[in-house]
């Protein structure tokens, strides 16, 4: 038995077809900047972390170097208590 089907059925069977195409299409370029606003996040906290360590590192050596600072200028107060005359330290109080 030949049946024959109706140009108006293929037609809505292409239209059904390309409906169905375009959303597998739709949903491939949502999935896409689901993607790409993921690594766009994962790379703004990366810069983020980046960033905090650095801060830290500085805050760090600025630390570092005011404590070295006041080491010296400690050592130098207390040098300044004591005189030496040849061989002999005198302590001034």
């Amino acid at each position: 038995m030949i049946t024959t089907v109706s140009s108006m059925c293929l037609g809505y069977m292409y239209i059904g077809k390309r409906r169905e195409e375009k959303r597998r299409e739709e949903k491939r370029r949502e999935e896409k900047r689901r993607e790409e606003k993921r690594r766009e996040e994962k790379r703004r906290e990366e810069e983020k972390r980046r960033e905090e360590k650095r801060r830290e590192k500085k805050r760090r050596e600025k630390k570092r170097k005011e404590k070295k600072r006041r080491e010296k200028r400690r050592r130098e107060k207390r040098s300044q208590n004591f005189v030496w005359v040849h061989d002999l330290c005198l302590v001034i109080h």
